[in-house]
């Protein structure tokens, strides 16, 4: 629902499930196929403006999980052991520094939503 921009069925599926699947900042089991870690990373990727909207506001995810650094077998392990394949991320970056859902966002009405919100 999320990579794909479906807002209302999303919704609907976090008022029923969201309490029982961890929150809004679990980490996206590995066997979902998905390369990023959080919900709003796969939908600030996706470039799904009300999603992330709504992610923000709304859920209120944490726009500071920080993106993995890795290769193709890249992982990120939760306080509960869970792992999350990572595998579009770049091989490294200076020291120093962090990617973080913002810098997942591919248009500019995404990194607008992330903007608006710092505001």
């Amino acid at each position: 629902m999320v990579s794909k921009g479906r807002l209302d069925p999303l919704m609907t599926f976090w008022e029923r499930e969201g309490s029982t699947i961890g929150g809004v900042d679990t980490v996206i089991p590995e066997w979902t196929g998905e390369r990023w870690v959080t919900l709003l990373q796969v939908a600030s990727h996706a470039g799904h403006e009300d999603v992330t909207r709504w992610l923000l506001e709304e859920a209120h995810a944490d726009p500071t999980i920080a993106v993995p650094v890795g290769g193709a077998n890249a992982r990120l392990e939760d306080e509960s052991g869970h792992n999350s394949d990572v595998s579009d991320t770049p091989a490294a970056l200076p020291a120093g520094t962090r990617r973080a859902a913002y810098d997942l966002g591919r248009t500019r009405g995404v990194r607008n939503v992330f903007r608006r919100m710092c505001g």
